[in-house]
């Protein structure tokens, strides 16, 4: 990963859009060695005590991993389940993880997933770019990089200057488990095509790191 790359967060998202055995999914998180809130049925519903944690309000199961903590998030509007992680090893390991609590509760696999990616890098981008990530090509469409459709299969890049040589760059795909676990794997061969639309870079003049 680039020396200019601060700040990164990763999070997978399954969508389910129902209720499902998130208590059951719970327990056997703590099997393997996650510190769980409390879910149960009421109603037909699930009422979620979630854990206190410094980093986000809707935690239901953390564990630390090397230098990272791993944690499991639930989003009860949207009926999904999430893992978080502050590098690209900590997410592939929760997401294992997570996957073998939700099949050993057998909750079938999601049908819409999403990948969001969010950190800051040395960059100042050119206006009118477009970018090629394996056989896909996002074309700028307003303040957006983007391959698809919005609320469909896709893959979106936005990049916000946060300085005068820093951007926020958030990178967004949605679609099936395939599909967003395939970006997640090539997560960083995106990073560094997207510091090559870096304006100094363009110019002949790349930044040092």
């Amino acid at each position: 990963m680039s020396s200019g790359v601060l700040g990164l967060s990763l999070v997978h998202w399954s969508i389910y859009s129902t209720v499902f055995d998130l208590p059951s999914v719970l327990s056997r998180l703590v099997g393997l060695g996650y510190s769980v809130g409390r879910a149960q049925f009421v109603g037909g519903d699930v009422v979620v005590e979630y854990l206190v944690d410094e980093a986000m309000n809707n935690v239901v199961a953390k564990r630390r991993f090397e230098n990272d903590t791993i944690r499991v998030l639930y989003d009860g509007g949207r009926r999904a389940i999430g893992v978080m992680g502050g590098s690209k090893d900590s997410l592939t390991v929760g997401l294992a993880e997570l996957y073998r609590a939700l099949s050993e509760s057998k909750v079938p696999e999601p049908q819409v997933t999403e990948l969001l990616v969010s950190y800051t890098d040395r960059l100042t981008v050119c206006p009118d770019r477009s970018i090629e990530f394996g056989n896909l090509k996002l074309q700028q469409r307003g303040l957006t990089l983007m391959w698809g459709e919005p609320q469909g299969k896709s893959l979106y890049i936005v990049i916000t200057p946060v300085s005068s040589d820093r951007s926020l760059v958030m990178i967004g795909a949605r679609g099936e488990w395939g599909f967003t676990i395939d970006v997640l794997r090539q997560i960083g061969d995106l990073i560094v095509g997207i510091r090559k639309l870096d304006c100094s870079q363009a110019q002949g003049h790349p930044r040092s790191t």
